[in-house]
């Protein structure tokens, strides 16, 4: 059946590929900051004859199809730059458009709010871009993300020592965090107090909580997937941040002109240098208690070429990684633990004219834990989660008002822990695993917009995972969004997520030696049904009120026997498996002047 899928699914592709417009030409676009040379994205062009209409894309791309022969006036429009107006000629075949920044104007935002709304499948769903980023807050001296999202409606934290957020009734290990196109599979350091994401180097954040587009999958409540911007191709540039717990370096530039950049960032927090010194002045003294000695570091490297006018290639480097080192005494006892993210990744990007484009990433990541204790015994913990992800995305664009979004996907992982527990040379308890599981599937969507108010978006998700067993689920998903004025927005979604990888911990929060484990024959996958409703409201004044209102039913949800011990015992002996349901009403309620401004956020 899968098989017979994949055939019609690639026929129908390559069908669709053959047509062709005749005596078109196709005219690309690069848009960039004029101050920083940076793309811009989400930016919107639209020609005063309303016959040519496209939006950027991460690379600050925009291609026209265009009659050999047709000269046009563009004007171009994003919410934090000036509107430009170019005259196109006849026969261009590459512009590059520099825009202006500027102080974002209201009734600018209020406009692209609503125009880029009509078409998203869910009106909870949050998206902070790189301006955005500039004007929030720092958090000890830093940007955080994750701190942003914790704050919006329907997403909490249990407790100030759980880093983990909990949405929609969801648990902690029912989130998907992505970092262009690969996970992360613990995305904090220390307890939540900073994330593993670099603000310096972000170009947006987004996080879904429904209205799943089919090509997302994995997990239960939402999917947080942060961006990495394209690094300057014009000049070297640096910026250097000092904050409380850390510091950081960003550097970007081009390699080869206009064609090859890169981005690099490196941050590194310094309680530990404090904390070593603290402990070595005091050493041997009466009742001294030594200080933890804890530090973390992140690098990351992005490199973006463009090939020709129609692909682009990049390669990305990622390592995250915390050590804490703690209970020293007189008589060198003590514990030492780390943790660390780290993947590389592959993009190819292919656009073939305004209907077509393609995107293909390939990445090998791994997540790792490793803890060792002496303290009256010796515990030595180690756990590992490695993965191999590759997937095919594309979009084409049927007809002026229906869209098709496709994608094949395969991801093949390996699990491992090892556990002793000894006492001197006696081995008093052992517990080893290795487990493999590969996850691969498709994805199939349609999106109809008959008119500018109305949009659907119909389409489903297949599901084929294999541990000890294959499973195979499929994911439906629908939704509907209708502007019944330019200021008031309504929206309907339904979807069904399965998530085949657990987030185990008998500690009743996250914490990172916490163990991801696969599904099998023994342990079912999670399965979520969330259908959603929601309202948007905006004033000329400035005030605007989205109301949100879901209902979830959760089966299969893991929780642990009394007394689990999932170091030394066997995990499908130490799970049970229940049933969940959570509803809730979330309303957020939002002001703002030239200079000023206020969010009210509530859930119920």
């Amino acid at each position: 059946m899968l098989m017979a899928y994949f055939k019609s699914l690639v026929f129908v592709v390559s069908l669709f590929s053959l047509f062709s417009v005749k005596a078109q030409s196709s005219v690309n676009i690069f848009v960039r900051d004029k101050e920083s040379a940076l793309p811009i994205e989400k930016a919107s062009i639209l020609s005063n004859d309303l016959k040519y209409h496209a939006i950027s894309n991460s690379d600050g791309r925009i291609v026209l199809e265009m009659p050999v022969k047709d000269s046009v006036m563009l004007i171009l429009r994003h919410i934090s730059y000036n509107e430009k107006v170019i005259w196109l000629k006849e026969e261009r075949q590459e512009i590059v458009i520099e825009m202006i920044p500027l102080s974002i104007n209201l009734n600018d935002v209020n406009v692209s709010a609503n125009k880029s709304r009509k078409v998203s499948p869910s009106l909870s769903s949050i998206h902070i871009g790189r301006k955005d980023l500039e004007q929030i807050p720092a958090h000890l001296g830093e940007i955080d993300v994750i701190k942003i999202l914790e704050t919006q409606p329907g997403v909490i934290r249990t407790n100030e020592l759980n880093p983990a957020i909990n949405v929609r009734g969801g648990s902690g290990g029912h989130n998907s965090f992505v970092l262009d196109g690969q996970p992360i599979f613990n995305p904090n350091h220390l307890l939540g107090i900073l994330s593993t994401f670099n603000a310096d180097l972000i170009e947006s954040a987004s996080m879904v909580k429904d209205g799943y587009h089919p090509q997302l999958g994995g997990s239960l409540s939402s999917f947080i997937e942060v961006k990495n911007r394209i690094g300057n191709k014009e000049k070297l540039t640096g910026k250097v941040g000092i904050g409380l717990l850390s510091s950081r370096l960003s550097l970007e530039g081009p390699i080869k002109k206009d064609k090859i950049s890169f981005l690099f960032g490196v941050r590194r927090s310094y309680f530990d240098l404090f904390a070593r010194s603290y402990n070595n002045i005091n050493e041997g003294k009466k009742d001294f208690s030594p200080l933890p000695e804890y530090n973390f570091q992140d690098y990351q490297l992005k490199i973006h070429a463009k090939i020709n006018q129609n692909w682009f290639a990049e390669m990305e480097l990622f390592r995250s990684s915390d050590n804490l080192d703690l209970l020293k005494e007189e008589d060198g006892k003590r514990l030492v633990t780390d943790w660390s993210n780290q993947f590389a990744s592959f993009h190819i990007k292919h656009y073939s004219g305004e209907n077509f484009n393609a995107h293909f990433v390939s990445g090998i990541g791994m997540y790792e834990f490793d803890l060792n204790r002496d303290h009256n015994n010796f515990l030595n913990v180690d756990s590992k989660t490695e993965v191999w992800n590759n997937k095919l995305d594309i979009n084409y664009k049927l007809v002026t008002k229906l869209e098709l979004t496709a994608g094949i996907f395969c991801d093949l992982y390996q699990f491992k822990y090892t556990n002793h527990l000894s006492d001197t040379d006696v081995l008093l308890k052992e517990n080893n695993s290795s487990k493999n599981a590969t996850y691969c599937g498709a994805y199939l969507n349609f999106k109809y917009q008959p008119s500018e108010k109305l949009a659907f978006n119909l389409g489903g998700r297949i599901n084929n995972y294999k541990q000890d067993n294959w499973m195979h689920e499929t994911s439906p998903r629908f939704s509907i969004t209708y502007s019944v004025f330019d200021d008031l927005i309504l929206n309907m979604n339904y979807g069904v997520t399965y998530q085949f990888n657990h987030l185990l911990s008998t500690y009743g929060m996250n914490l990172p030696n916490d163990i991801w484990y696969p599904s099998s024959s023994q342990i079912p996958a999670e399965e979520a049904k969330q259908f959603a409703i929601g309202i948007e409201k905006s004033w000329t004044s400035g005030f605007m009120l989205k109301m949100s209102s879901f209902f979830k039913e959760m089966n299969n949800v893991i929780d642990y026997s009394d007394g689990a011990d999932l170091l030394f015992n066997k995990v499908e002996d130490e799970v049970i498996l229940g049933k969940g349901e959570s509803q809730g009403v979330e309303v957020e309620f939002n002001w703002k002047s030239k200079r000023l401004g206020t969010t009210l956020l509530y859930t119920s």
